[in-house]
């Protein structure tokens, strides 16, 4: 039986009176993919749990072996030294460097100790030794991806989005051959590889990055001080390095995950079964993958499948004018150099009464010191002396309402889904949501409408 709005008003009353969590219902992780290339139903029993059962969080170790999340820093830390451009990288990793090893071991390590603090001796030569593997992994790497790819310079951090799912991708680097390709690399320092997922997650962010480009969050030194550097470049052909430098081996990675418009809905569709405690028809046999959960679910389908929430709330609030460029820009420079942030505040309420000689002064200073365009750092003023005159003068924000009224229709499916209580919650998490998926340093409003397109 097919699921349709009048049919899910009946049901939700029998088959979501159980659901207490929606963290699950936003978005399209990149392993809700993965699980559906492996079979529907393992979405939809996901789904069903996740909204059924709070996550416990994990105690901590209570040893003297580095912590998972810390071996994954060193990775990182000693990649971004491998490939960072400068005289002291090739002091690390150069021949016959023994010493500056075990120097740059026991530097990252302080680096991660600092970070965590701890401060057991134990654990500091563990991870001094952990350090040093790692350094001697990353020479071999090295010289292989040089002598492949020619030198690379890592130029920041990555982050891609794709709208239509919606999703993130957060690749650990961004770097740069000579020539100027953007590479991104995916640092797995563990002592046993997973080839699949892997794979997968590398041709997952080569997609993300040739369908909405690749943001990079750098910071550079100009003039003694830091200077926020925020970069996209949209649709360029990525791939992705998984480096493995303790196992001393590395991939290149050059595909891609192809997800059509019909996969997009037939993801939901698993979603959406799944918070009503069933899940999709499939042609499986009793070998499958998803009879290893030991949940059996009733079979059903979804003749409608109501779009995702953060999508349906970008567009309301785009097409009442929100300037989402703009939102990334100013949440970036507020996490980047707050002072300069709270300078203009205090600055604000004065704006209204600036000769323009002095505005164009100022706005010159912020694009000099903030590192970004003259077009952000007029719009950053112009936003500041708006909110001195009551009035902004770009829009940030629009009220949660004004947008449900705008996208009754598209909200309606998502209405008859959840409980009732869940409503209000619900759509606040959703703006939310929205504002940090679709907010990028330009065409945020392009990317928004060919996710929309995609969903027509």
């Amino acid at each position: 039986m097919a699921l349709t709005v009048e049919s899910l008003n009946r049901r939700r009353i029998l088959d979501s009176t159980n659901l207490e969590y929606t963290s699950a219902i936003f978005t399209v992780s990149r392993e809700d993919v993965f699980d559906y290339n492996r079979c529907p139903k393992i979405v939809a029993i996901k789904t069903y749990r996740k909204t059924r059962t709070r996550r416990e969080r994990s105690e901590p170790y209570d040893s003297g072996i580095p912590l998972p999340n810390i071996v994954g820093q060193i990775g990182e830390a000693a990649v971004r030294l491998a490939f960072s451009g400068t005289d002291e990288r090739d002091g690390s990793f150069g021949e016959g460097s023994l010493v500056h090893q075990k120097t740059g071991g026991k530097r990252i390590a302080q680096l991660i100790l600092s970070r965590l603090n701890l401060v057991d001796i134990g654990i500091r030569m563990d991870l001094e030794l952990l350090a040093e593997k790692t350094i001697e992994g990353l020479k071999e790497i090295r010289a292989d991806i040089d002598s492949a790819l020619g030198p690379l310079t890592i130029v920041g951090r990555g982050e891609s989005r794709y709208g239509a799912l919606p999703t993130c991708g957060y690749p650990d680097y961004v770097a740069l051959t000579s020539n100027k390709k953007p590479v991104l690399i995916e640092v797995k320092n563990g002592v046993k590889a997973s080839p699949a997922k892997d794979e997968f997650q590398a041709s997952f962010y080569n997609s993300l990055g040739k369908t909405a480009g690749v943001i990079v969050h750098e910071l550079s030194l100009s003039d003694g001080g830091i200077r926020p550097n925020v970069q996209v470049r949209l649709e360029e052909d990525a791939e992705t390095l998984v480096l493995y430098p303790r196992l001393n081996k590395w991939r290149r990675i050059t595909d891609t995950v192809d997800i059509k418009s019909d996969d997009l809905e037939e993801i939901w569709a698993a979603k959406q079964l799944g918070i009503l405690g069933r899940w999709p028809t499939t042609d499986c046999g009793s070998d499958c993958p998803h009879t290893r959960y030991g949940i059996v679910l009733p079979e059903d389908s979804m003749d409608m499948v109501a779009k995702p929430l953060p999508l349906i709330f970008a567009k309301g609030a785009a097409d009442l004018g929100v300037d989402y460029d703009f939102n990334f820009m100013r949440r970036y420079i507020s996490r980047i150099t707050p002072s300069t942030m709270n300078e203009l505040w205090n600055l604000s309420h004065h704006l209204g009464s600036t000769p323009l000689s002095d505005l164009e002064s100022i706005t010159t200073i912020m694009e000099n010191r903030l590192g970004v365009g003259r077009d952000v750092s007029t719009k950053l003023l112009r936003w500041m002396r708006g909110i001195g005159e009551a009035e902004p003068n770009v829009k940030i924000r629009v009220d949660q309402m004004k947008i449900e009224k705008e996208m009754a229709v598209y909200l309606e499916p998502w209405r008859q889904l959840l409980p009732e209580k869940m409503h209000d919650a619900t759509a606040a998490v959703a703006q939310s949501v929205a504002t940090r998926t679709y907010s990028l340093p330009k065409q945020s409003r392009l990317i928004i409408d060919r996710s929309w397109e995609k969903w027509s």
